[in-house]
């Protein structure tokens, strides 16, 4: 994981520094223990901006498949999902398309923080927009 090589590249910085292993050993392992709380919220918060998001997109005209992940599954009538696609990826938001014959018209919606799902709803209100 991300803070795995993070803190192998820590204790390499802090070993070349003269820091003891010992030091290092339980930096890493007190940072453990400071996290926890954070990654014990964050299922709660990626489900909240989820369903929040799934709501926006609703209002849109947007059908969404059933999700219990950290995405959605998305699809509209007014706008194919490969334009759809092309159009945010213009605007600099990635969402994922699959161009296969029975899920074309879809996009998968990584759910991120709620400031970038602000964002993205807000790029498909103006694409949506442009077209009537």
């Amino acid at each position: 994981t991300g803070k795995d090589r993070t803190g192998i590249i820590a204790a390499i910085v802090l070993s070349l520094c003269g820091v003891s292993k010992y030091d290092v050993m339980g930096d890493y392992s007190l940072s453990m223990v400071m996290l926890r709380p954070f990654y014990a919220a964050l299922p709660a918060e990626i489900i909240r901006v989820r369903e929040l998001t799934a709501e926006r997109l609703k209002a849109l005209g947007f059908r969404l498949t059933d999700s219990k992940a950290n995405f959605l599954f998305a699809r509209t009538d007014r706008i194919p999902g490969g334009e759809l696609y092309r159009r945010l990826k213009e605007r600099g938001v990635l969402v994922r398309h699959f161009d296969k014959p029975r899920i074309d018209d879809y996009n998968r919606i990584t759910i991120g923080t709620e400031a970038q799902m602000d964002a993205l709803v807000e790029a498909i209100k103006a694409i949506l927009e442009e077209r009537t």
